[in-house]
């Protein structure tokens, strides 16, 4: 039998179905690609087994199950709402983001400045990537200007 070379196409398939938690075996028969060749190209470029496309299919599995069971009215409001809040999401990220770097390029002049630049960062960050408890905690507790965060910002902007 000829030797086959597996196209760029090819592996970045197999790569996404590896990253989706695919096993080798089901990945060798939607590919073609043998299992040792697909062993050897995930551990060489670091494929990652458990990633956020493994959970993003296992929750899109859920959510079409149970929309299996809506109506057609019910269904035709779900799809609804749900593309309402996925594009009131890509708005407020865009308006996080300009936020960020319009408080980058504002001028600072005392610590009054710094705090409010600091806070338009971390509400920015969390509409763009959540709350994380940790920072949550971290914030909310300590004095002004004792976080790490907030020493940094300061120290940037008296240089």
């Amino acid at each position: 039998m000829a030797n086959v070379k597996t196209t760029p196409d090819e592996w970045a398939k197999a790569r996404e179905y590896y990253e989706a938690g695919l096993l080798l075996r089901e990945i060798e028969d939607k590919t073609g690609i043998a299992i040792p060749s697909i062993s050897k190209k995930a551990k060489a470029e670091g494929w990652a087994k458990e990633s956020e496309k493994k959970t993003l299919l296992q929750a899109a599995v859920r959510v079409g199950a149970a929309k299996a069971n809506l109506n057609d009215t019910a269904l035709e409001v779900h799809n609804e709402l749900v593309n309402e809040r996925v594009r009131r999401l890509e708005w407020l990220n865009i308006q996080a983001l300009k936020n960020v770097r319009e408080a980058m390029e504002a001028k600072c002049e005392n610590q009054n400045d710094f705090r409010a630049r600091a806070g338009t960062i971390i509400s920015a960050k969390e509409v763009v990537v959540g709350k994380s408890p940790d920072t949550a905690i971290q914030i909310n507790n300590a004095p002004p200007f004792e976080s790490e965060y907030l020493k940094k910002i300061q120290g940037d902007f008296e240089r």
